[in-house]
């Protein structure tokens, strides 16, 4: 739906990304997030020891 209407669409590891970009969380700090959205049913692509070289993988990081 929001592409059909022109707009963007990120999953949610792309925020936890920018965030790590922005300096404002470690890396690990999101990797234990990852692991934490996981652990509460969340399907993520990866798990939180994975996310950054996911992230890096995909330019993420």
């Amino acid at each position: 739906m929001a592409r059909a209407n022109g707009l963007n669409v990120h999953g949610t590891i792309w925020p936890l990304a920018q965030l790590c970009r922005d300096g404002k969380i470690a890396e690990a700090g999101a990797g234990n997030l990852v692991d934490m959205l996981r652990d509460s049913g969340m399907r993520l692509p990866r798990t939180g020891a994975q996310f950054g070289s996911f992230a890096r993988k995909y330019g993420l990081l």
